[in-house]
């Protein structure tokens, strides 16, 4: 393998690893503000939605990367 096939290669794979990384970091942010969220309804939203308070608050605890 030539040097050229090589550094595109290693260039995709670095690419590869920032987009997931971007995707990971993206889908955390998401699961942090939407917990918060879930966390601020009141209860008669939550009783429209069909989640009981502690089941709501159970989900808001956990940790944005669960």
């Amino acid at each position: 393998m030539n040097a050229i096939v090589r550094k595109s290669i290693n260039i995709f794979d670095l690419s590869h690893l920032l987009a997931n990384m971007f995707a990971t970091v993206w889908v955390w942010s998401f699961r942090w503000q939407s917990r918060r969220e879930l966390a601020d309804l009141d209860n008669r939203m939550l009783e429209d939605l069909g989640i009981s308070r502690a089941a709501a608050l159970t989900e808001a605890e956990k940790s944005f990367w669960k």
